[in-house]
C-alpha cells in the first residue's frame, strides 16, 4: 500500500472523529508494529497530531520493533517508556487490572494493537469491554496467491460480528501492502529504520 493510501486512511478516520482505532494483522506481527510505527509517524509529521496525546495498546513488547523501542517492561506499570512520542500502555496489565473505559477518554487517539483471534479468543471476555470502544478497524495484509488474506480477513469480520461488535466500514479499511519489499522499504524511508 502507498504511504498516502496509509494516510488518507487515517485522515478520513480522524474527519469522522474516530477516537479509537484498532489494528490487527494476516498474519504478520513483525509488519503490524512496523505499520502503527508508520502511523505514528504520519500522524505526528503529516496530519497535525504533533502535539496530541495518542496511545499505543499491545500485547507485544518483547518482540519485533518495539522491543527496540522500549528499554524496560515492568509488568506492574500501565504505561511503558519509549521513544515515539505516544503512550505505549500494556494490555496485560489493562486485562490484569481491569481499568475501566473512560481511562482513555484523555487521549486524542487510542491505537489497540491486536493480537491474533486464537490469543482473542482464549481472553475474550476478559477483552471484550474494550473492543465497544472501536471506532474502527484497519487491517495489515500482504497479498497472497491463494487468498489466503481474504478469508482470514472474513473470519476477523465475523468474530467481531458474533460477538456485537459491528466493525464499521471493515471491508473498506483494510490496508494491503503491494508486496512485502515495498512495505518495508516504505517503513525504512518513513520511520527510519
Amino acid at each position: 500500500m502507498r504511504h498516502s493510501k496509509i494516510a488518507e486512511f487515517w485522515k478520513q478516520n480522524l474527519e469522522k472523529q474516530a477516537k479509537q482505532i484498532a489494528i490487527c494483522n494476516v498474519g504478520h506481527v513483525g509488519l503490524q508494529q512496523k505499520y502503527i510505527l508508520l502511523v505514528l509517524h504520519i500522524l505526528k509529521n503529516e496530519l497535525d497530531f504533533k502535539n496530541k496525546k495518542i496511545a499505543v495498546i499491545s500485547f507485544n513488547f518483547h518482540q519485533g520493533v518495539f522491543k527496540d523501542l522500549v528499554k524496560e517492561i515492568k509488568p506492574q506499570f500501565l504505561q511503558i517508556p519509549n521513544q515515539t512520542g505516544a503512550d505505549f500502555l500494556n494490555w496485560n496489565y489493562l486485562l490484569n487490572h481491569n481499568i475501566p473505559e473512560d481511562y482513555f477518554d484523555g487521549y486524542d487517539l487510542v491505537i489497540w494493537d491486536l493480537p491474533d483471534l486464537n490469543f482473542i479468543g482464549h481472553n475474550s471476555s476478559a477483552m471484550e469491554k474494550y473492543f465497544s470502544l472501536f471506532d474502527a478497524m484497519d487491517i495489515v495484509a500482504l497479498p497472497s496467491n491463494g487468498g489466503d488474506e481474504i478469508n482470514h480477513i472474513k473470519r476477523i469480520n465475523n468474530y467481531f460480528n458474533t460477538h456485537g461488535f459491528k466493525l464499521p466500514n471493515l471491508a473498506e479499511n483494510i490496508s494491503k501492502v503491494d508486496s512485502k519489499r515495498n512495505f518495508m522499504s516504505l517503513i525504512k524511508k518513513v520511520a527510519g529504520f
